[in-house]
């Protein structure tokens, strides 16, 4: 099986470089797509240099829009999606996300990082009814589930939501794995405080939304 991975990338040089050489030192990609959205740092150039196929985007478009872009740039029968920012990323937490897809075991994996392991129990206490929960950008998965989303719901922060909610309804099977050691800079660091509030008050604003869309999709039978 064919795997790709896909960074979608916002204005992240200080730590794609990083990523991109964990991904690939992991020897389980056959490549590895970045798609600099909109990004106007050097962002791109460090990718390219880590070793990555770059698609750059003229204008910002969204973190859904983004691995939508790195997705048809592919042909690949397995997609692996990671975030951009992450520190603390080893070669066996990518291994470890995209085995059990590899194996024929799971649909889809979710990799769980040190900030959200508390809020991913207190999800499985309420059967996987805690949106904020499914910020996530890191999980692997079958391209058939992942080209099933409807277009609609590949839009900024929706499509993890979406993902996680298809899963679920559809029965598939979805294993969480822990990453830990792993953890995405905060925006309040990586912008000033004020830029850094307002962008997670936008996050969590798409994530509550698509959290009812979701379900209204499915009522009328579109998702």
């Amino acid at each position: 099986m064919k795997v790709t991975a896909i960074i979608p990338a916002l204005n992240e040089q200080k730590t794609i470089a990083n990523v991109v050489y964990t991904v690939r030192r992991a020897g389980v990609t056959d490549e590895v797509i970045v798609v600099s959205d909109g990004s106007t740092d050097h962002t791109a150039l460090a990718a390219r240099r880590a070793g990555a196929h770059v698609i750059e985007l003229p204008h910002n478009i969204g973190k859904g829009g983004a691995m939508s872009i790195g997705a048809r740039a592919t042909n690949a029968d397995v997609l692996l999606f990671l975030d951009a920012d992450l520190r603390g990323l080893q070669a066996e937490h990518v291994r470890a996300l995209l085995a059990p897809v590899q194996e024929g075991n799971a649909d889809m994996t979710i990799g769980v990082t040190d900030r959200w392991r508390a809020m991913y129990k207190l999800n499985d206490t309420f059967h996987g009814n805690v949106p904020l929960v499914q910020l996530t950008g890191q999980r692997a998965l079958l391209r058939s589930v992942f080209e099933d989303i409807p277009e609609e719901l590949r839009k900024g922060f929706q499509i993890e939501e979406a993902l996680n909610y298809y899963c679920k309804v559809r029965g598939l099977h979805v294993e969480t794995i822990d990453l830990h050691g792993v953890y995405g800079v905060q925006k309040t660091t990586k912008y000033n405080f004020f830029q850094g509030v307002w962008s997670s008050l936008h996050m969590y604003g798409q994530i509550l939304k698509v959290f009812f869309k979701v379900r209204f999709l499915h009522l009328v039978g579109k998702l």
